[in-house]
């Protein structure tokens, strides 16, 4: 499947996942989300720096399956660790692809208050 073809958040799969409570006490989770991507991003330009290949492949099943829980599944499609070989533009795509979700979850929160 290419990436190209997913949307950036599934919202059934996000509340499937975290519940149909009120969408603002879901923003605490949101952020801790985006911020655990954030940091698996910067562990994976590490790892990948140094040529840390077990560390890459650990790091990116991780956020796949985060992303997967979420239903950013665009974002986990580019988690692929085969992409490693990309270097700078995979990590890149991947920054680009966070910030949208980020951009998402927002939206979807804004629009249930």
């Amino acid at each position: 499947m290419h990436h190209e073809s997913l949307v950036v958040l599934d919202p059934a799969h996000l509340v499937a996942a975290l519940g149909s409570g009120p969408r603002a006490a879901l923003r605490p989770l949101c952020d801790l989300f985006v911020g655990e991507m954030h940091s698996r991003l910067h562990a994976l330009k590490a790892a990948l720096a140094g040529g840390q290949d077990e560390e890459i492949e650990f790091l990116a099943h991780a956020l796949r399956g985060s992303a997967a829980n979420f239903g950013a599944m665009r974002l986990m499609e580019l988690g692929d660790p085969a992409q490693k070989v990309r270097g700078d533009s995979w990590l890149h795509a991947l920054e680009t692809e966070i910030n949208e979700v980020d951009r998402a979850l927002s939206d979807l929160l804004v629009q249930a208050v």
